[in-house]
């Protein structure tokens, strides 16, 4: 049973289970009577407060990280770089980390659709950027890398509204899975240089297709 007792609102209670899956929640009940597990991805709050417009800022400065932290049993981080750097901010809960490493999945072969038809029998080879316009994935960085490879080549970014058109640059906006799903089955390099993650889903998604990948550490 979780009791919730927040600001402005009357207390209430959950009905009891033995597991609930809230993603992104982090507004602790009063008291919990069933084990709090947290995965964690990245540090970047502690890291990259300026990352995001005023209100994404405002949410985060309202998360209490210590309450959260004390109150968990386990906290599973997906990747040793993210346990090791919660150990420099957080040595006190050091014990009940754990590292579940991402693991990449099969997928069936690629069978074209119409969406293929945007990509296949270019003659330049496609370089894939999949990513929101957040400043810490480094998009403009990227942007100016790829301008100064002397092999030619089409950058596709995927997501960031941000990035311009060009001769060797095509922004897309979001993709539906289909359309994502064409892309990348004749995509010749998925760039994922971010100023913070060294890893995420996108090139996870990648990988599982047997495309080459540059990320940063």
């Amino acid at each position: 049973t979780l009791f919730w007792n927040l600001p402005f609102s009357a207390s209430r209670t959950i009905a009891n289970a033995d597991l609930y899956f809230l993603p992104n929640w982090n507004i602790l009940p009063s008291r919990m009577d069933i084990p709090l597990v947290l995965t964690i991805h990245d540090c970047s709050i502690q890291r990259l407060g300026w990352d995001g417009g005023w209100k994404k800022r405002l949410w985060h400065r309202s998360i209490r990280i210590n309450r959260l932290l004390s109150q968990a049993r386990l906290l599973l981080c997906v990747s040793r770089s993210t346990a090791k750097e919660l150990e420099i901010f957080f040595p006190e809960y050091k014990k009940k980390i754990r590292v579940i490493p991402l693991a990449t999945p099969s997928v069936p072969p690629h069978i074209c659709n119409p969406y293929c038809d945007r990509w296949k029998n270019r003659q330049l080879p496609l370089v894939v950027l999949m990513s929101d316009a957040h400043q810490r994935k480094n998009i403009p960085a990227c942007l100016r890398s790829l301008a100064t490879v002397a092999v030619p080549h089409q950058t596709v970014v995927v997501g960031a509204g941000s990035s311009k058109d060009g001769d060797r640059v095509h922004s897309t906006g979001v993709l539906s899975p289909a359309q994502k799903d064409a892309l990348l089955a004749h995509t010749a390099l998925f760039f994922y240089p971010s100023f913070y993650e060294g890893f995420g889903l996108p090139p996870q998604e990648a990988v599982a297709r047997a495309i080459p990948v540059a990320i940063a550490t």
